[in-house]
């Protein structure tokens, strides 16, 4: 009898070894919780520093939507070899609740009635250099019916293809920044080197006289942005335009433009709902085209789009006096 009892613990202890081992299996930390522990503690970095200095700042450049996918990416591998899984994809909903729920708004804003007339309608645009289909960019500038167009990355040779789309308007380009407008009255420098262009402009719309900073920093990802940030907020501090916008080469909750002077506010949050990115075309993950709106005017509406002729999505902007006088 005392053989066959330890015949039949035998199995017994053989199985309970094997459920010890599932279990511990289980409650191990794999490669895959590494390199996902690694991902999530990068982004939470760059979250919480943002553009601090300029390794945090490359942290907080990768898409928030990116970094979702790649942890998704390591829980597949994972499910794949045989590896704790579960916990690596819920992890992922952390940096989508960001791009879904901080970095975009999804509810339109709520804007009183305009009295009087048609709003002024601005038209911001990176045309990445114009040389995809000009004729066509030109025509959907037109169909937007604008009376301010500020263009990116369109030197002279651009300009003169979109200036016969809109009759009777006027252009002035400074480099690789273009004004056009009805009304045009004059434009300066006021920051040209490498890292940053603003040109200040003067147009007429509605019997007054308003100003514009046509804004563009550096694209390197070598070279810090928060420090151009602050030359564009002083800027503005100092001269008071009316409206700011341009290719930032920047997030929207960057540092500098989190902070804005009393007043001041981003067009996309004040009317603005939908997806915010601007770049890359066809799928833009990044919010780096801005419009800021000064004390003088109020955004009644903010939209984009994209098309195949250029890299950047195009800003539309309605505005309207924010009072009398």
């Amino acid at each position: 009898m005392g053989g066959d009892s330890g015949a039949r613990e035998g199995p017994e202890i053989a199985k309970r070894a094997s459920r010890g081992a599932t279990a511990a299996t289980g409650r191990r930390i794999s490669g895959a919780d590494w390199i996902a522990g690694a991902i999530l503690a990068a982004w939470a970095l760059g979250q919480l520093a943002r553009d601090a200095i300029l390794p945090t700042a490359l942290l907080f450049y990768v898409p928030s939507p990116l970094v979702a996918l790649l942890l998704l990416a390591v829980a597949l591998v994972a499910r794949f070899r045989r590896l704790p899984w579960l916990r690596i994809a819920v992890s992922a909903l952390a940096p989508a609740a960001v791009a879904l729920l901080i970095e975009c708004r999804w509810l339109p804003a709520t804007v009183a009635p305009v009295a009087g007339g048609a709003p002024l309608r601005v038209v911001h645009w990176n045309v990445s250099g114009g040389w995809v289909a000009p004729e066509l960019q030109a025509r959907e500038i037109a169909r937007l019916r604008p009376d301010l167009v500020v263009l990116s990355e369109a030197p002279e040779r651009v300009a003169r293809r979109v200036a016969p789309a809109l009759p009777g308007f006027r252009h002035e380009t400074f480099g690789s920044l273009t004004l056009l407008a009805r009304e045009l009255l004059d434009g300066e420098w006021l920051e040209r080197d490498r890292r940053l262009q603003v040109v200040r402009g003067r147009f007429g719309w509605g019997g007054r006289s308003w100003s514009v900073f046509a804004v563009n920093l550096g694209s390197s990802l070598l070279e810090p942005r928060d420090p151009s940030l602050r030359r564009v907020v002083a800027q503005l501090e100092a001269r008071r335009p009316d409206l700011v916008v341009g290719d930032f080469n920047a997030p929207r909750r960057s540092r500098a433009l989190g902070r804005l002077p009393p007043g001041w506010r981003h067009a996309y949050d004040e009317a603005g709902a939908g997806w915010s990115a601007t770049w890359p075309v066809p799928v833009p993950l990044l919010a780096i085209d801005q419009t800021l709106v000064g004390p003088r005017l109020r955004a009644t509406g903010y939209r984009l789009t994209g098309t195949p002729w250029s890299d950047h999505r195009l800003q539309l902007v309605e505005l309207v006096p924010a009072g009398p006088g």
